[in-house]
């Protein structure tokens, strides 16, 4: 029924061979009219950039059951419903996604809910240089990302809340307009608060009233006052 049939049984050979054996020639070729549309190329590579080359697709995740034959690793499989490249190594099934941001397989996705934060971090390095990146919950890691910080406010408080800090001056105001009290005249003015009125629960304000420097009474002036003494020898005045 065709140009070229073959059928049997072999042992030890394959039913057909092709062995090229010049450096730089197609194993095979296939065209359609003239037009190339498949070629094993010398070094075994397949070549179909006429109409492209299609491998197994279906909507929903790729398995080995998908496939009739045993499967093996190098398999790939298109996604159609979750847009990815489905690819078998090492026994098992990954995939290559087609999305604005990254997917997580689920395998992976233990513990995450949504709007959860994720903090990516290298995991470790592949055998090119290349490096293999993951991915962790902020909530799990924040404290050991925010050490540094707790740190800097722990020492904030030992030193500004917990300890005294003694200062030569107390000032208030701006750096240009400013009135500043040392010790002793912040203790004279602690000195002469007054205690505050407590009636019942409430506590009464306190006010500070400043009295006036008195003012001194003047000397009294002398008035001159005329007398006549008689003497023996005159009158004085």
């Amino acid at each position: 029924t065709s140009k070229l049939h073959l059928s049997g049984a072999v042992t030890g050979k394959a039913l057909a061979i092709f062995n090229e054996t010049g450096t730089d020639q197609a194993l095979f070729t296939a065209s359609a009219s003239g037009t190339t549309k498949l070629t094993v190329l010398h070094n075994g590579l397949v070549d179909a950039s006429a109409g492209g080359l299609a491998t197994y697709s279906k909507a929903g995740t790729i398995s080995d059951t998908d496939f009739a034959d045993t499967a093996v690793d190098g398999l790939f499989g298109f996604d159609t419903t979750n847009h990815r490249l489905y690819f078998r190594e090492g026994s098992a099934w990954s995939y290559i996604a087609k999305t604005g941001g990254f997917q997580i397989p689920n395998f992976e996705a233990e513990g995450l809910a949504q709007n959860d934060y994720l903090m990516p971090y290298v995991e470790n390095t592949m055998s090119d240089g290349a490096v293999h990146g993951m991915y962790k919950k902020f909530s799990d890691v924040k404290k050991e990302l925010l050490a540094d910080i707790y740190k800097l406010f722990a020492d904030m408080k030992e030193k500004f809340i917990t300890k005294q800090s003694i200062q030569e001056e107390m000032c208030i105001g701006t750096e240009e307009n400013k009135t500043c009290l040392n010790k002793e005249q912040v203790d004279l003015v602690i000195k002469n608060l007054p205690t505050p009125e407590v009636v019942g629960t409430t506590t009464t304000s306190a006010t500070i009233s400043v009295s006036p420097t008195p003012t001194p009474t003047p000397e009294p002036i002398l008035t001159p006052i005329s007398e006549t003494i008689a003497t023996s020898s005159g009158v004085i005045e």
